[in-house]
């Protein structure tokens, strides 16, 4: 019977144990950083140093996000995609969350076979169908207020997780992605076909007006015509005279 109790207390300490382990590694205040220059880091930055997307925390609440928008994804930004450092044969765009564009400090995917996401050789991936061509948007996101949560459930504070209990909470941060979206080309616009102007019709001379003109006498040869009939009728009337005078003299 004691040890049935012993048992138990043994049991119920366990639990505390374990319940306070997850609530100190889950706390919701937000975690201090090293440094708040957080960036993106992934296969569409070529992992190069100083190429880093700003990640903010514009609103003070704890978590740094960045959109980042990528309008033709090129084939070799998707690669062969590992888990716990084997092939899966799945292939995904990969990236990590890091400060001061540096690897020394950075998140990704929890990798059970290490314990750990900070510094973690597991990467974040895209897990969204995505070709070559797509244009796609997303945003990623460092929440300092939680820890990733397979990272909570997995995590023992007696094993040896190689994480320092003094950065648990650090260590284990949660980064991610959210809001995929893949947006489709716009259709070309439908032609419009020109406009073929309204032929207009040849306008219709209109008829030829009557070219035949009255011919008008002018003035000066109408009173040439009366002077000239006036002569020849007083030459008529002298001849007559004269011939009458000629008959009574003979």
């Amino acid at each position: 019977m004691r040890n049935s109790k012993i048992l138990k207390v043994a049991i119920c300490s366990a639990l505390v144990a374990s319940v306070a382990a997850t609530a100190a590694i889950s706390a919701s205040a937000a975690v201090a950083l090293p440094s708040t220059n957080v960036g993106v880091s992934g296969c569409f930055t070529d992992w190069a140093v100083g190429s880093d997307i700003p990640m903010t925390d514009a609103d003070g609440d704890g978590v740094y996000e960045a959109v980042v928008e990528l309008e033709s994804v090129k084939a070799d930004w998707i690669t062969d995609w590992k888990k716990d450092d084997k092939p899966t044969g799945e292939q995904h765009i990969q990236f990590k969350v890091r400060l001061d564009n540096d690897w020394a400090t950075n998140w990704a995917n929890y990798e059970p076979e290490h314990g750990r996401v900070f510094d973690s050789q597991c990467n974040l991936a895209i897990k969204e169908d995505v070709k070559e061509g797509d244009h796609i948007k997303f945003t990623v996101f460092l929440d300092t207020n939680k820890n990733n949560p397979d990272a909570v459930a997995d995590y023992d504070p007696d094993a040896d997780s190689g994480v320092a209990e003094d950065d648990v909470q650090l260590e284990f941060l949660w980064a991610g992605y959210k809001d995929f979206q893949k947006i489709e080309a716009d259709a070309p616009a439908a032609e419009t076909p020109a406009e073929t102007p309204a032929e207009t019709p040849a306008e219709t001379p209109a008829p030829a007006a009557n070219t035949a003109t009255e011919t008008t006498p002018a003035t000066g040869d109408t009173t040439s015509a009366i002077a000239l009939v006036a002569v020849v009728l007083a030459s008529l009337g002298t001849a007559v005279v004269m011939t009458k005078k000629a008959s009574v003299k003979d």
